[in-house]
């Protein structure tokens, strides 16, 4: 405590300045005193129909071109480009995150899996498909998987008298809820995996390719919703 007060008093004294070679020092760090400039207080909002809305409306105070940069699937943000009056700062305008569900990948159980599946996926031929896989492997079910390393194969014997081998797809195309909920949700690939105590797995299997689908769709959101600014150069759009 004695130390650090005495490094504050010693940290009082007069700055003092030296020319060295042409070149002005001082022993202390210097601060410009600057008076405070009004303005606005940068805002988070969920949607792109918010985004649209907001520049619409502001669009003829900000210093223009204004960007929006799609940081990711479910964030964007919108700022300034430099303003020469105000020492070359960028102001922010917007936060934007997705306030939307978003399916997660991995291992679920059989009752999970399934309300997953019809409340966080749009409709594909392979949606339909994991779902009548997964209606005929219950609980009750004694499940056997035979795998090769490539497809996977599941028998299911309920009771004793029904038995059922099921050769399952290895990959699935599904379109799970991922991004802003005004744009076509991506349709990617997954892996689709049987595992012990019937659960089940769903592993993204596109290298991540579907974030640069996402990014675009919300791209051309704005293309069609912001045309006449993105055309004017007022508006930019970067991912």
């Amino acid at each position: 405590m004695i130390q650090k007060a005495l490094e504050y008093l010693v940290g009082l004294h007069d700055n003092k300045t030296y020319i060295i070679d042409g070149h002005n020092y001082s022993d202390n760090p210097l601060y410009e005193v600057k008076k405070p400039k009004p303005a606005p207080e940068s805002i988070t909002v969920a949607t792109l129909s918010s985004v649209a809305e907001l520049i619409r409306r502001e669009e003829k105070h900000f210093v223009t071109p204004t960007f929006i940069e799609i940081l990711s699937a479910r964030e964007l943000l919108v700022y300034s480009t430099y303003d020469v009056k105000d020492e070359f700062n960028r102001r922010t305008y917007y936060n934007v995150k997705c306030g939307a569900p978003m399916f997660i990948p991995g291992w679920y159980e059989r009752e999970d899996i399934i309300i997953k599946l019809m409340s966080l996926f749009d409709k594909t031929p392979d949606l339909d498909y994991v779902l009548d896989l997964i209606s005929k492997i219950s609980q009750n079910s004694s499940v056997e998987t035979a795998d090769n390393g490539i497809t996977q194969k599941v028998t299911a014997r309920q009771g004793v008298e029904l038995k059922e081998t099921t050769a399952i797809k290895p990959i699935v195309s599904l379109k799970p809820f991922r991004t802003f909920l005004e744009v076509e949700q991506p349709e990617s690939k997954f892996l689709l995996r049987v595992g012990e105590h019937v659960k089940i797995g769903l592993i993204e299997a596109d290298g991540g390719k579907w974030t640069l689908n996402a990014k675009q769709n919300i791209a051309d959101y704005f293309a069609a919703n912001l045309k006449d600014l993105i055309e004017t150069g007022s508006i930019v759009v970067v991912f």
